[in-house]
């Protein structure tokens, strides 16, 4: 195992010197020579950014956009962001209906159908799951 180390170390400081954006000498014993992380970054910022607009992206279609398997984009995704896919999909959804809530004067029902809700009640639960009270309490609440 220390003998593949040291090789996995050597071929890393090769392409380090090659392709210096992609790579990133680190101080530390345990990992001498790391990823950077910024192109994941990057990635990541664009998957949110899809987000915003499609809440029906599934984990796989982020994976690709990301340009990484699915396995590695969830992995990447929850250590960069702080929460899961599943749930930041959610915020993104829930946070669209707050904004109409708000914003504008249409009932619940046809705002959870717009976010793509089968019916008010999953709306219900998810905006509470999110911000902890109901989307009628918000309504007399904020506007």
């Amino acid at each position: 195992m220390r003998v593949a180390s040291a090789f996995l170390r050597l071929l890393l400081i090769k392409l380090h010197f090659r392709c210096h954006s992609h790579f990133v000498l680190a101080r530390t014993l345990k990992g001498a020579i790391r990823m950077d992380s910024k192109k994941n970054e990057d990635a990541i910022a664009l998957v949110v950014d899809a987000l915003a607009h499609d809440y029906d992206l599934t984990e796989t279609g982020a994976a690709r956009i990301a340009l990484m398997s699915t396995s590695h984009f969830r992995h990447e995704f929850t250590r960069i962001t702080g929460s899961s896919f599943r749930m930041v999909r959610l915020q993104a959804k829930v946070a669209r209906g707050r904004f109409l809530l708000g914003t504008t004067n249409w009932n619940i029902p046809a705002i959870s159908a717009m976010l793509g809700y089968s019916d008010r009640t999953k709306f219900d639960k998810a905006f509470k799951r999110v911000y902890g009270y109901s989307p009628t309490l918000y309504r007399r609440m904020f506007t």
